[in-house]
Formats: structure tokens, sequence, C-alpha cells
């Protein structure tokens, strides 16, 4: 088996790396880890940069945010290998683009959800300027995901949910939520869960503890 890039994939990473380095500001590496936060921090999760938020744009003119993405839903239509590539030379030189929205969300409603869902949500995010928190993690449910306790309980035509989540990362700029909750107690730990769309704007009601 061949490994080696064919002559178009190989040209496809040579137009890429002249884009970065074209389009990054000079000496943008340094420039990212000194962002406020320093080591140990993504940028994009600590507030919306106006040149992030153009850069995105620009690889969303390009086709190149959602590489792999089928074209009837706003993706570029590439091959997974090219995306592959491009992933490598973006983190290369730690270029701004992917987040939430592009890596998890967007890939499971294309995978899994109905064409509602799909009509309702892909195009959003194909424009760029949409952030999502990841509601997974809670205090006694890390990786586990079997052992969340969130609890989401119907209501006519919404759900209430109670629980708590923590480690949510860039919830402060983000605009919706993508959590999961336990809607079906009765079921094994690994079932029984849904994931829901939760407006950042919603109400959170805080729950009172009285006594010691």
């Amino acid at each position: 088996m061949d490994f080696r890039f064919d002559e178009t994939e190989q040209k496809f990473r040579l137009e890429v790396e002249e884009f970065l380095k074209k389009e990054l500001p000079p000496g943008w590496p340094k420039y990212k880890r000194n962002w406020p936060g320093g080591y140990g921090t993504i940028p994009e999760f600590e507030n919306r940069d106006l040149f992030v938020e153009s850069f995105r744009g620009r690889l969303a003119d390009k086709g190149w945010l959602l590489m792999a993405w089928p074209k009837e839903y706003g993706g570029g239509g590439y091959s997974f290998v090219k995306q592959a590539i491009y992933y490598e030379r973006q983190s290369y030189y730690f270029a701004p683009g992917v987040d939430t929205s592009i890596l998890i969300l967007g890939p499971l409603i294309l995978r899994v959800g109905s064409e509602e869902l799909k009509k309702e949500w892909i195009p959003k995010i194909t424009k760029g300027n949409l952030r999502f928190w990841i509601g997974y993690s809670e205090p006694n449910a890390g990786s586990d995901l079997s052992s969340i306790r969130t609890a989401a309980v119907e209501d006519g035509d919404n759900f209430i949910i109670n629980g708590q989540k923590i480690w949510i990362s860039g919830a402060h700029i983000s605009d919706y939520g993508w959590m999961a909750a336990r809607t079906d107690p009765n079921s094994p730990p690994n079932k029984g869960i849904t994931l829901f769309i939760v407006d950042s704007e919603t109400e959170v009601v805080p729950k009172i503890r009285t006594g010691c």
C-alpha cells in the first residue's frame, strides 16, 4: 500500500501552506501563545477575537471551514484525505478555525439528525459565526458519561432540564450549548441519554439549599 499523497493531494497541501503563511499575522504562533491565559489555553475559548472571526470567514469562503461536509449542506465536498491534510497544516501553524460546532455538533447532526435539524442548524454552522459549548461532564461524571445525573423531563412542547455541568470551555462566548441529559431513568446507565441544543440565554433557576 502506498501512503504517499498523490499529485492532486500534494498540490492541495502546498496551496494550504501558502494560504496560511499569507493570511496569518507575522509571528502568529508566538502571538497566539501569549494570548490572555497563556500556555495551555485555546484562544478561541477565551474571547471572540476580530482576527479569528474574519479568518473563519475566509475559510468559509474557500470551502475549507467544513472541508469534507457535503456540498448540499454548505460544505466543501473535499475528500477526507484533503481534510486531514488541512487539519495537519492548520495544527502546525496554530491556525484558528475549527471548533465544537465543526468538529462535533455538525458532523453528528449530519450523521444521525433529522432533515428538520439539518435544515435548521447546518446552514447556521456553515457561516462560521456560531459557537457551541459542550455540556457533558458533571461533578460525578467526567469522561464516564454513563454516570451523568442531569435529567430532562418532558413538559408539553418543552423539556425541563435539572442538573449541573462543569468544565464548560468557552461557554461565556458561545451562543448555544450541546448538552447530554438523561431522559429515561429506567434505562441502563449507557442508554436513555439525549443530546439537547440549549440556548445560552435560557433562564436558569438555581437550586437553593437551606440548612447545613
